[in-house]
């Protein structure tokens, strides 16, 4: 297979082609072309038979899509059965990684990757577009640049009916995980909120975003917040 993929890539001119890692949907890629680096997710044989429309959903969603956070489509790769998206390469640390080491972030570091992230959040919002996996592994993270990955699952959504929003519930998870890598607001001896030492306005944003408080209405209130 790796062969059958370096050399369908080769054909449109990438090189070099590395093996990331797997996720739902298929398997990941790092390639070259003229020196610029480039994401190859090449998806399941089964899921292209069954529902090749969405597989190609999220490319179709990056074409409309313009922001430094989010990775630009550059083109799909379709020969011999394989079906693939090539994205740009977002540099820098991905989220779960950083956690998985154990490193540690300042408090600042942690407020800017929230309000950043939130930002990308509003921005789709703007497009009627919910991402619906947000999780840190799916956020690349350098300091001065955030990026948010994996549009395999987002959706185009024009009216809510449901009360429950993912990306709110899933925005205070990834804040609650980022908390807990940070000195400042862990507190290994509190036994509520998940040990962590919180201001009083912080904690009842976060718990409005988990849902233990009255939620919120949309991206653009909790940014105003």
């Amino acid at each position: 297979m790796v062969v059958k993929i370096r050399y369908t890539l080769a054909l449109y001119g990438y090189e070099s082609p590395i093996f990331i890692g797997t996720g739902r949907f298929g398997k990941c890629y790092s390639t070259k072309k003229n020196n610029r680096d480039y994401l190859f997710k090449i998806f399941e044989k089964n899921l292209v038979k069954r529902r090749k429309q969405k597989a190609l959903n999220e490319g179709r969603l990056l074409k409309q899509l313009s922001h430094p956070g989010i990775p630009a489509f550059i083109e799909t790769i379709e020969r011999d059965g394989m079906l693939g998206l090539v994205m740009e390469k977002k540099r820098g640390l991905c989220l779960s990684d950083v956690e998985d080491r154990g490193i540690s972030f300042t408090k600042d570091q942690v407020m800017d990757i929230i309000g950043d992230l939130i930002d990308l959040l509003v921005f789709l919002e703007t497009k009627n577009i919910r991402h619906r996996d947000i999780q840190l592994s799916n956020i690349i993270w350098q300091p001065g640049q955030l990026s948010l990955i994996d549009f395999g699952s987002a959706r185009r959504i024009n009216r809510f009916t449901t009360e429950f929003e993912p990306d709110y519930w899933a925005l205070g998870d990834t804040m609650l995980r980022l908390f807990n890598s940070c000195d400042a607001y862990y507190d290994a001896e509190k036994d509520d909120f998940y040990n962590l030492c919180l201001p009083e306005e912080l904690a009842v944003f976060l718990k409005r975003l988990i849902y233990i408080d009255r939620p919120f209405n949309s991206f653009k209130e909790i940014r105003s917040q």
